[in-house]
């Protein structure tokens, strides 16, 4: 599965044709979790802080009726974006900060949700906050994971990456830390996924 097919996959199970799905022209028919608990009276959010017009993910979610679509247009200059990369480009809003305007901005209410997340650290370049102090970390924990010689290869091949995946799961701990104070906590479903796959992951360093 593509990165940019993700959303169209995991809420409706929907093939993805020669170009992708998010980009078929008329979009088809089709049942998702959007509409399904919509109709069961669920409040539902698309929670991004990158672009969604750049997959094609703002016609999907328009044409589900979702109750909340954010992407980077929301945060405001109260939220601080993504480093730029070498060409002097930010995709968007870091995890921490993805999460963070959530808790800012969600206010409590009798319906139940339904939450989608797609966070961005997981895109190269890989720039994320103290990225630094995660790569250091990583190389700390290495020699005591156990690991087969091509498994550290692996890894050393992409240190970049396992970086930023830690990056996202401390962000995500202290995301569900603090959500798990509010009331609404026992009466929302989320799904978070990562915004592009490890591309050429398998067989690297062999």
């Amino acid at each position: 599965t593509s990165s940019d097919d993700a959303l169209g996959v995991l809420t409706a199970s929907l093939p993805q044709g020669k170009e992708g799905f998010m980009q078929q022209m008329p979009a088809p028919d089709r049942q998702t979790l959007f509409g399904l608990l919509k109709k069961a009276g669920y409040r539902t959010s698309f929670q991004y802080g990158g672009n969604a017009v750049l997959p094609g993910w703002d016609r999907f979610l328009y044409e589900e009726r979702i109750d909340e679509i954010v992407d980077q247009k929301a945060f405001g200059a109260a939220y601080a974006k993504q480093a730029p990369d070498a060409a002097g480009i930010s995709l968007g809003y870091p995890d921490h900060v993805l999460f963070e305007r959530y808790l800012d901005t969600r206010v409590e209410g009798s319906k139940p949700c339904f939450d989608y997340f797609q966070t961005l650290s997981s895109q190269p370049p890989y720039i994320h906050p103290r990225k630094a102090y995660f790569l250091n970390r990583l190389h700390d924990k290495i020699p005591g994971l156990g690991l087969s010689p091509r498994e550290r290869r692996v890894l050393r091949n992409n240190e970049d990456l396992a970086a930023a995946l830690q990056y996202t799961d401390e962000s995500l701990e202290r995301f569900f830390a603090d959500f798990r104070e509010k009331e609404r906590f026992q009466k929302t479903l989320f799904v978070i996924t990562g915004t592009h796959q490890p591309a050429g992951l398998d067989g690297q360093g062999v």
